[in-house]
């Protein structure tokens, strides 16, 4: 999903993206260039890039098992997310990213 994210970010006119972390070692820099989306700062450390690029927002496409830990960098970091489903691979860990969102006092969908 990741790719398919990518590609609709480049084509509007409304959003810049910014960077793409991948746990995989290369992957978001192989991706970032066969999209031919030049620009892009790829990495494999969340909250590097965060602290880095201060994007606007993040697009969460990983794994359902990793939606928590990435929705709670983004938002302990001041940003918002957007995350694919499902939401979170267990009830108490999606209560937790809603709750976090609420406390941060910023967007999660």
């Amino acid at each position: 999903m990741g790719r398919a994210w990518a590609k609709n970010l480049a084509a509007s006119a409304d959003a810049q993206l910014v960077g793409w972390v991948d746990i995989r070692p290369d992957a978001a820099a192989q991706a970032a260039d066969e999209l031919g989306l030049a620009g892009v700062v790829p990495g494999t450390e969340l909250d590097r890039a965060l602290a880095e690029l201060r994007p606007d927002f993040v697009v969460d496409v990983t794994i359902p098992e990793a939606h928590h830990d990435v929705t709670l960098a983004a938002l302990a970091a001041g940003v918002p997310v957007l995350g694919e489903k499902p939401m979170a691979d267990t009830m108490d860990r999606a209560r937790a990213m809603v709750a976090a969102a609420e406390r941060a006092g910023l967007l999660y969908m």
